[in-house]
């Protein structure tokens, strides 16, 4: 049988003429670039994956919009009822209001802004979705007149 390695580190034939160890910088070079390149083609699939769309785990008054566009997430919280009832306790008297009694409104727009938004600070996206599991519970954006 002919031996085709020279040493236990050597490469085959195939990867090198020679068929000889790698030189010391050239593997230092390998253990610099290969994690490098690693993170950088994770870094693209999550860049893709959630190119206009909110991130995973980003959810909204108990509604979940991860990998929804803004308009699909606009009618997902569209369709929450939105009313609310508030009670309003000055000294002993106790009263109970609407949003519309009070001037309250919800601001779905800038609701579904904050939602995109959420992770998306970060210079690398991959670490943006593995915040949005501490950052993504939002409750909604309202406006008082």
């Amino acid at each position: 049988m002919k031996q085709t390695h020279t040493h236990r580190y050597s490469l085959p034939r195939w990867l090198s003429k020679s068929g000889e160890k790698p030189s010391r910088s050239a593997r230092l070079w390998f253990v610099i670039l290969a994690p490098l390149f690693a993170v950088l083609l994770i870094n693209s699939t999550v860049v893709a994956m959630t190119e206009g769309v909110i991130y995973p785990g980003v959810s909204v008054a108990g509604k979940d919009l991860g990998g929804m566009t803004r308009r699909q997430a606009y009618g997902a919280l569209q369709s929450l009822p939105l009313g609310r009832r508030y009670r309003i306790t000055v000294e002993d008297k106790v009263f109970e209001a609407t949003n519309d009694q009070i001037g309250a409104e919800y601001n779905l727009p800038a609701t579904i802004e904050l939602a995109y938004s959420i992770g998306r600070n970060n210079g690398l996206p991959m670490l943006g979705v593995f915040k949005t599991s501490e950052l993504g519970r939002l409750k909604f954006a309202y406006q008082i007149d």
